[in-house]
């Protein structure tokens, strides 16, 4: 996993693909318990990076190496190998200069019923100076591949969720909440409840959407100590959250934010809300799953 960033980066952000998980639950196969790396055949590159064709052998070579060095691939060119592609772009705006990396790849034939797609949008900013695709790229595309990376052990070891729920990468938090929702895993409910005061915005609004979806009356307490009234994003959130999970406190909560909110648009919804939760037949707790981790 990539650590630091340099003082001259202004930011880093993993942007998913298509959310790439399929509904229904995950197959029980032997391949839950299987560990063998997948080959991967990087098939394509398109750049659009200073340097141009000159640097396209060393921009190559970087993406492979971060393959490489994830615990799901191992890059081999041949038959039976999975093709991969990657697009390297340098552009201007008005606050430095970006590298964006997207890297995707056939997805696994013994994944195909779980996943239906698998990539990553990478980009590495700087606040000022020239292009820095020599020390940038390296960290885009190891980061790419560590979200790629993640997706595929989850489909795999489905056991994994709740480490990589606990992952203090903010990209890799967000590719196992997307996935313990659309799993539905509800014995992964109480790991997402401890999520709600991440210090990561993204991470602690999917939280409280995840919650709602998998969630139980049970963490419906954490939800309302979590509460961020000042925020309008977080609180509509919540609203819908409660609406879905019901019982007293959600009830207790959405009738007290009817009554005294101010902004009139959130009354409305803290309204519907309420409506809801009250015609709504609360989910029964889940035991939590004991994680089981692979390698990565």
């Amino acid at each position: 996993m990539a650590g630091g960033v340099r003082d001259d980066v202004r930011a880093v952000a993993v942007a998913l693909l298509a959310t790439g998980w399929l509904g229904g639950c995950v197959p029980s196969s032997e391949q839950e318990g299987s560990a063998a790396a997948y080959a991967v055949s990087l098939s394509e590159l398109r750049t659009r990076a200073a340097g141009g064709r000159s640097d396209r052998a060393w921009q190559r070579q970087t993406v492979e190496d971060a393959l490489e060095g994830a615990a799901m691939f191992r890059v081999e060119d041949g038959a039976g190998a999975i093709t991969a592609h990657a697009e390297i772009t340098e552009r201007r705006d008005a606050e430095g200069i970006v590298l964006r990396l997207r890297l995707s790849m056939e997805v696994p034939p013994d994944l195909t019923a779980v996943v239906d797609e698998l990539g990553a949008t990478v980009e590495v900013s700087r606040a000022q100076g020239d292009s820095a695709i020599r020390q940038d790229l390296p960290l885009a595309a190891e980061r790419a591949a560590a979200v790629l990376d993640a997706k595929v052990e989850l489909a795999r070891t489905p056991q994994s969720a709740a480490e990589y729920l606990r992952d203090p990468d903010a990209e890799i938090a967000l590719v196992a909440l997307d996935w313990v929702e659309t799993q539905r895993d509800l014995g992964a409910a109480p790991v997402v409840a401890g999520m709600l005061h991440h210090p990561d915005d993204r991470v602690m609004l999917r939280a409280v959407e995840v919650l709602g979806q998998i969630g139980a009356a049970a963490e419906v307490p954490a939800l309302i100590a979590a509460a961020r009234l000042n925020d309008r994003a977080h609180t509509g959130r919540l609203y819908e959250a409660l609406a879905v999970l019901g019982g007293p406190d959600a009830e207790g909560f959405l009738s007290f934010a009817a009554r005294n909110e101010d902004d009139p648009a959130l009354a409305q919804l803290a309204e519907r809300a309420l409506d809801v939760a009250q015609h709504s037949v609360p989910r029964p707790e889940a035991p939590p799953v004991t994680a089981r981790r692979g390698h990565r």
